[in-house]
């Protein structure tokens, strides 16, 4: 006998949330019965279920495209695409070598999170975990600019389909050149 599970229960059995659970129901991800009533509207069979979840263990890069999209943090969705090669990393890197020329080579985490639209506490933090350069002066982290300029060019930033408006504004620009 078939076994099934409601959407709840699917959204705790992929760990995922519900509206990414339900995204992937209404788009035909996983093969489910809309019952058309309010509550209790999803039924999956578990196999189906464990289908798509070794599914998203083995190959998470076929879900890649959906990166981003369920986050709710004001992002806004690039359009403007290059592919993230080095070479292009390098290029990136080189614009905003020239375009922050002025700035100080220490960055205080304020001004670098206004450079792209960043918290300075998320700053602060890839200061502590060693993702950027770092160090507290007086009571403030400063990262240097060679190692922020490098994780903005990197291959991963730029492959982001969602970016804060600064970053988009940034990307944007050194497209046009």
């Amino acid at each position: 006998m078939n076994e099934y599970l409601s959407g709840d229960a699917l959204a705790k059995f992929l760990h995922v949330s519900k509206r990414k659970m339900r995204y992937f129901l209404q788009n035909g991800y996983i093969p489910m019965y809309d019952t058309g009533k309010k509550t209790h509207r999803y039924q999956v069979r578990k196999e189906d279920a464990e289908a798509f979840r070794e599914a998203m263990q083995n190959d998470p890069v076929s879900l890649h495209h959906l990166k981003g999209m369920f986050s709710s943090n004001g992002e806004y969705k690039k359009d403007i695409a290059i592919e993230p090669t080095k070479e292009n990393s390098e290029a990136f890197k080189k614009f905003l070598a020239k375009k922050w020329s002025k700035l100080p080579v220490a960055l205080p985490a304020r001004q670098a999170a206004k450079l792209i639209g960043y918290d300075s506490r998320r700053i602060c933090e890839m200061c502590k975990s060693g993702v950027l350069q770092g160090a507290i002066i007086k009571h403030a982290w400063i990262c240097t600019k060679p190692s922020f300029i490098a994780f903005c060019s990197e291959e991963g930033m730029i492959a982001r389909p969602k970016v804060t408006k600064e970053y988009y504004a940034l990307f944007t620009e050194f497209v046009k050149e």
